[in-house]
Order: structure tokens, then sequence, then C-alpha cells
């Protein structure tokens, strides 16, 4: 059962501009510490709208940043 649902309203949670910058910062820490953060969003940008409504999640996604 789903009790709490957490919602950045960019700004609200991080201190970037946007939640998208915050969580393209995150993966590409993830991918270490000499990764660009523009390839990052990049490939991020290209699945924006369909993470969004819903149609993909995070997790499938994940592939793209590695080429």
């Amino acid at each position: 059962m789903i009790k709490t649902i957490f919602f950045d309203l960019d700004g609200v949670l991080t201190t970037d501009k946007s939640g998208s910058f915050t969580t393209c910062k995150f993966i590409s820490a993830q991918l270490g510490k000499d990764y660009d953060i523009d390839k990052v969003l990049e490939a991020y940008r290209f699945f924006h709208q369909k993470l969004l409504i819903g149609k993909l999640a995070h997790p499938d996604m994940w592939s793209s940043f590695n080429n």
C-alpha cells in the first residue's frame, strides 16, 4: 500500500533548477566522476516525455547512458 508520494516541484527537494538536472547529476556520478554530464542530459532529454507520462521508467533507459 502506498502511504506517501513525494513530488519535487523544481527546487522544493533539490537545490538545482530542475529535478531532471538533479537526476542527471546523480546518473553522471554513478557512471563515474569523469563522465560528461552533457551526454547524460542529452540521453535523458530523449526519454523525458515518456518518463513524464509514465510510458517509460528510469531502469528502462539505463543502457542508453553507457553508449
